[in-house]
């Protein structure tokens, strides 16, 4: 399909280019039209993401001209430079020159994402349609509220998009060594439908899911964000010091070692025999 088709849209003119909301209707209806026809078992949201973001190079979250125009070839558009020009300028995001991808997702599928931290629903300019408003994280919230809001945000997407696996879906988006950085992570949250807008909040929710090196690495990401989640720390719990929660786990490790030992003395004499030692009467 090419986009130089005015009857595809209705265009007229002389020069038989789609532009402005016309080209933006017509990607719309055509790849709408593509993905519901493939959407099976997962919603038509992340098929369409999927699809985008396998082409997004470098795991930042934006395409570049050359990212832009292979997914749309991807996705059977041939398109020239002036009519990338156009879509850049359309979804064009902090970074000059690239588009945000998903800016271009939502415009073809306003359900493809949630934001990982939702302050709940707006009404929308001007319309009726009701519309996430993202919340603001605080430097004061603790690490485990702040994982949680993600894991609850993350468990809403998993059902609706049919994902099994975390790092099935965001195993790409580790560096050679595993680790994401705040960008890549940022990216890797897109691919699985939650979206940052808040600069703070991306930093705050990277810190939450990082070891205490500051490291984040994309299995343990995916292990901690599949997990249960966490106690909330309260107002009245005692706080200990690293050298106070040492010894307490010293101290843990060592009754652990003696219920073991109790446990072994009560064990098999012999082969297979358990013996256990009762009261008469």
């Amino acid at each position: 399909a090419e986009l130089q088709d005015p009857f595809s849209v209705g265009a007229t003119g002389n020069t038989g280019k789609i532009e402005g909301n016309d080209l933006r209707n017509f990607l719309r209806d055509k790849l709408i039209r593509t993905f519901v026809k493939k959407a099976g078992t997962s919603s038509t949201g992340y098929q369409i993401r999927e699809a985008i973001s396998r082409y997004d190079s470098n795991k930042d979250g934006s395409m570049s001209k050359i990212e832009l125009r292979k997914a749309l070839n991807g996705l059977g558009l041939s398109v020239d430079d002036d009519t990338l020009g156009i879509l850049i300028e359309l979804y064009q995001g902090d970074e000059i020159g690239s588009a945000e991808y998903s800016k271009f997702v939502e415009d073809i599928d306003p359900t493809a994402f949630n934001y990982a931290f939702c302050a709940g629903l707006c009404a929308s300019s001007g319309t009726f349609e009701k519309i996430e408003k993202e919340s603001v994280v605080s430097h004061l919230d603790p690490v485990e509220k702040i994982r949680n809001m993600l894991k609850a945000a993350l468990r809403v997407r998993k059902k609706k998009d049919g994902m099994t696996s975390v790092i099935k879906e965001i195993q790409q988006y580790g560096d050679e060594e595993g680790n994401l950085t705040a960008e890549s992570f940022r990216a890797a949250l897109l691919r699985l439908g939650l979206k940052i807008d808040r600069s703070d909040n991306v930093k705050q929710a990277y810190a939450a899911f990082t070891t205490p090196e500051g490291v984040m690495d994309v299995w343990n990401f995916a292990r901690m964000a599949e997990a249960d989640f966490e106690r909330i720390p309260q107002a009245g719990d005692k706080k200990f010091s690293p050298r106070e929660k040492k010894m307490r786990g010293k101290t843990a490790a060592s009754a652990k070692e003696k219920n073991e030992e109790k446990m072994e003395e009560k064990k098999v004499i012999g082969a297979s025999t358990v013996v256990e030692v009762k009261p008469f009467g």
